[in-house]
């Protein structure tokens, strides 16, 4: 007896379901300066409303200087606030 197989459809991406950035700094053990990182993933729905493999990858290509300034200053202030709350 043969398994079902089911008709392959195409999948068209038809809206964002999501946006997601993630803003990191790290002080390693050792290193001399914050490490930054700004990633994003993009969730896309297709026409029946299923989530297609998801867009990922490193937001800084995708940014002009004056965004890259922004968020730098922007994770700056709030490193300096996280530490605020040590005492």
């Amino acid at each position: 007896m043969a398994f079902d197989v089911e008709p392959t459809i195409n999948r068209i991406p038809t809206s964002v379901q999501t946006l997601t950035v993630t803003l990191q700094l790290s002080w390693e053990t050792g290193a001399t300066a914050l490490t930054e990182s700004a990633k994003f993933r993009i969730g896309i729905l297709d026409q029946n409303g299923i989530e297609m493999n998801p867009r990922t990858g490193q937001l800084a290509p995708h940014c002009t200087a004056a965004e890259l300034t922004a968020l730098r200053n922007f994770m700056q202030n709030k490193w300096t606030q996280a530490q605020g709350v040590l005492g």
